[in-house]
């Protein structure tokens, strides 16, 4: 159950945007990126919000309406005692890669287990209408990647995708379902009882209501979140106007890495995905391709024996996680990750200057980031800053 203690003041910021009418993620870093944080926001009188580009009056006052600490917090209450997390941009829980998106979700809703969403995570998508070739790739792909510590994320669709979440759950892995509908929805109907079994280990999550319908033009939001939250993106099998294709573009705009499970030339459902490669996604020899590209980044160990699909502890179905594990896989990467925290000062720091003290590129600066977030050892906060936890 959620009360005060878990949901944050600053959780309550990002509760009120995503309960403002009219006020998509788009809008909501455009008016934190113009005050600086959500708190600053709120502060804010309706004519100041008016000076926003690309508000209209109508949204304004919709802010203000809308602005009740209590009616936000009771709101968030009674979910928690449905079983169902709000899990906001200040949360800890929140998957750290998805904060770098274009229009990353300011709340995503949680049942199961929200330490899944901390994670090293691939997804693995593809075709609803697959062949015994795909549900069988699906699976033994997934079913590698969970062994070997990894997340398997997709969307819970017929076909492909569950293949995909089945071929965690054999081994006794974690996987996360994203939905184009709310929480309390189960779609397609015939995955309740897949749907049942993510949520005992993993976690099943949307950025929509929980009683929110599965409509169209909710999938291909849906997917900037499958992509975004993600290392790495496998499509296993894909038509020409695949659904995955979408994913797969999003992933790329990311800078998500894209692999492609290669199939017959003879079947339509290998169109897709030959095309990305043509475009210069990877193409898969083997699994190991995808540990090699995108290699764990936390040092924790995997929740299973390698090989062996059994776990090693039980699924923290609570509101706790492990984020403070000793034992880097990699020296290099826990030297560095010491040297950015020694660099943060207790007022916090930006990228810039820990990149520049640091003197680090970009690129190894995400990686270290992401690994210092996932261990809880900083927080991100709302201007992008970095301070120490």
């Amino acid at each position: 159950m959620q009360d005060k203690d878990t949901v944050s003041l600053e959780d309550l910021y990002w509760i009120w945007f995503h309960r403002t009418p009219g006020i998509g993620p788009r809008k909501v870093c455009r008016l934190v990126k113009d005050f600086g944080s959500p708190d600053k926001v709120w502060k804010c009188t309706e004519a100041e919000l008016k000076q926003i580009e690309g508000l209209t009056s109508s949204d304004c006052q919709a802010l203000i309406r809308e602005k009740n600490l209590d009616r936000l917090w009771e709101w968030a209450h009674v979910l928690g005692k449905r079983g169902i997390y709000v899990i906001t941009r200040a949360s800890r829980y929140y998957p750290p890669l998805l904060n770098f998106i274009f229009d990353p979700p300011p709340v995503l809703f949680v049942r199961g287990n929200p330490s899944a969403l901390y994670s090293d995570a691939i997804a693995v998508i593809g075709s609803r209408k697959c062949t015994d070739y795909g549900a069988s790739a699906a699976r033994d792909c997934a079913s590698y990647l969970a062994d070997r510590g990894y997340v398997v994320v997709s969307g819970m669709a017929r076909g492909i995708d569950s293949w995909g979440h089945e071929g965690a759950l054999r081994v006794g892995g974690t996987t996360v379902a994203v939905l184009g509908c709310g929480v309390d929805r189960c779609y397609p109907p015939e995955n309740r009882r897949l749907m049942e079994a993510i949520e005992a280990g993993g976690a099943v999550i949307s950025e929509l209501d929980p009683s929110a319908e599965a409509l169209a033009r909710h999938f291909p939001l849906r997917n900037r979140i499958i992509s975004g939250m993600c290392r790495g993106v496998v499509i296993v099998e894909a038509a020409r106007k695949s659904g995955s294709l979408i994913t797969a573009d999003q992933a790329l705009e990311q800078g998500r890495e894209v692999f492609v499970v290669p199939g017959s030339i003879f079947s339509p459902n290998s169109q897709g995905g030959h095309g990305l490669v043509q475009q210069g996604a990877v193409l898969l020899t083997s699994w190991k391709d995808i540990c090699d590209i995108c290699p764990r980044t936390l040092g924790i160990n995997p929740a299973r024996t390698p090989g062996t699909g059994v776990r090693k502890r039980k699924a923290d179905t609570k509101y706790e996680g492990s984020f403070r594990c000793g034992g880097w896989d990699d020296p290099e990467l826990e030297a560095d990750a010491a040297r950015v925290l020694s660099l943060i000062a207790p007022e916090g720091a930006d990228q810039e200057t820990l990149c520049r003290e640091g003197n680090l590129a970009p690129s190894r600066f995400q990686q270290i980031i992401t690994a210092l977030e996932l261990r809880g050892l900083i927080l991100r906060m709302p201007d992008q800053r970095f301070i120490k936890y």
